[in-house]
């Protein structure tokens, strides 16, 4: 649970990871949870590690911030928004911002291809 909980793993997966898909990208969560994401994101673009995002909102400065970032691809899915999830490789995460942040992480490589089909289904029908 919280940042120090997810942390480790987080950075310790993006080290490794091939392919990074997230799904239900939320702006408006609390800022410290926003300044954690930022800061893996770049060190995603440091790695070189490309990434592909599906966002619920847009036009905040959040959502800007990843639009130029480097080795990322955004798009918006504004009417079906799942919880925020990660898969990298085989590792899906689920997130919860609520109380505060939690965070399931599941190492499976048939729930991550399930998880990543249905995120190939959304980003299909996203728009830029």
């Amino acid at each position: 649970k919280g940042i120090k909980g997810i942390s480790p793993t987080a950075y310790q997966v993006l080290e490794k990871a091939k392919e990074i898909r997230i799904m239900g990208v939320r702006s408006s969560k609390k800022e410290e949870y926003n300044n954690f994401w930022r800061a893996w994101h770049r060190k995603r673009v440091e790695l070189r590690k490309e990434a592909k995002m599906l966002f619920s909102d847009r036009n905040t400065d959040y959502w800007r911030f990843f639009k130029k970032l480097k080795h990322t691809k955004v798009k918006e899915l504004l009417h079906l928004s799942p919880s925020a999830i990660m898969i990298i490789d085989n590792n899906s995460f689920l997130f919860s911002y609520e109380k505060e942040f939690t965070c399931i992480n599941i190492t499976s490589d048939s729930i991550s291809s399930s998880l990543s089909n249905f995120f190939d289904d959304l980003w299909r029908i996203a728009k830029k």
